[in-house]
């Protein structure tokens, strides 16, 4: 994949599509919940009202979905395999909950795990197929404008283009002094970071992203005080490149204005602690023996010559 990102093939506009995106995974949820009742059903010659097969099942689903975020517009993809595995996981506990206490529908305890199996598959290869065909054929795009033409700006595109969970069409950037030949060639610079305010009214978009972490903090917060009320997202890049991310989490401390991150240590735990001391054992000793076995053959080959 190159860096750029492509015009995008459609005409709808960017108000709409906020809307319709999360209605088209919508559809497609419904049909790989309803492809995995109907099988499910069909593999154990179950019975089942029609109602809750075309309509309280998947609409159970639905929600758990969107209570997981499945249908925010652009996040990692991986965060959306995440976000169905949790959802089919207590979406399928709240069925078993409802059937034991308000029907006498009764079913094998087998059929759940498949059932559990079938959703997550079918699921995970439907949102696959409907990212994948949004992002080769350039639909549903958002409109984006870029705070920053540098390195930071170069890595968050690349990562754009090669995660199918991001549809960004980059209308154009502001920098003071752009130093991505790269970037600069390819999309349009606007003006510089004190024209921001006037340059987004003018270009009415709802998204901008600040990929400067080298900018001078009262510069940020001021510029993020006047995007702020223009926009409908706003994302910024802090300067913590470099810095291991790995199972971070965030902690806003709203009172006094302080980003927290938390970094959770899997060490702390004992039984990984085991995991690890296992793993290094196991590593060792076939190390050690591929480095005998090795020995062995050179000192064969050499007592024979």
């Amino acid at each position: 994949m190159t860096l750029t990102l492509e015009s995008t093939n459609n005409s709808i506009s960017q108000k709409a599509r906020r809307y319709f995106t999360p209605l088209l995974f919508m559809a497609g949820d419904y049909l790989a919940i309803l492809a995995t009742g109907s099988l499910a059903i069909k593999l154990y010659g179950l019975s089942l009202n029609s109602s809750y097969i075309y309509l309280w099942l998947p609409l159970t689903f639905i929600i758990f979905l969107a209570q997981n975020r499945a249908y925010t517009a652009m996040q990692p993809f991986i965060y959306t395999v995440r976000s169905i595995f949790y959802a089919v996981t207590y979406g399928l506990l709240a069925c078993v909950v409802a059937i034991y206490f308000f029907t006498d529908w009764q079913a094998a305890r087998s059929f759940f795990v498949v059932f559990w199996l079938v959703a997550l598959i079918l699921l995970w290869l439907e949102r696959f197929a409907t990212s994948l065909w949004l992002k080769r054929a350039h639909h549903l795009y958002e409109e984006i404008i870029l705070v920053g033409a540098g390195r930071t700006a170069e890595r968050t595109l690349h990562f754009f283009q090669n995660d199918l969970g991001y549809r960004y069409h980059v209308t154009g950037m502001i920098d003071d002094n752009p130093i991505s030949a790269k970037l600069v060639n390819k999309y349009p610079i606007f003006g510089k970071v004190c024209e921001s305010e006037q340059i987004i009214k003018e270009q009415k978009c709802q998204t901008v992203i600040i990929t400067a972490p080298g900018m001078e903090k009262e510069k940020l917060q001021k510029l993020i005080v006047s995007v702020q009320p223009l926009v409908r997202n706003l994302a910024y890049v802090p300067d913590l490149i470099g810095t291991p991310m790995i199972d971070v989490k965030a902690q806003v401390l709203f009172t006094e204005e302080i980003l927290m991150l938390h970094m959770h240590n899997n060490l702390a735990v004992r039984r990984n602690k085991i995991y690890k001391r296992v793993f290094e054992q196991v590593s060792v000793n076939n190390l050690v023996r591929q480095c005998c076995e090795y020995a062995l053959s050179n000192m064969k080959s050499t007592i024979q010559k």
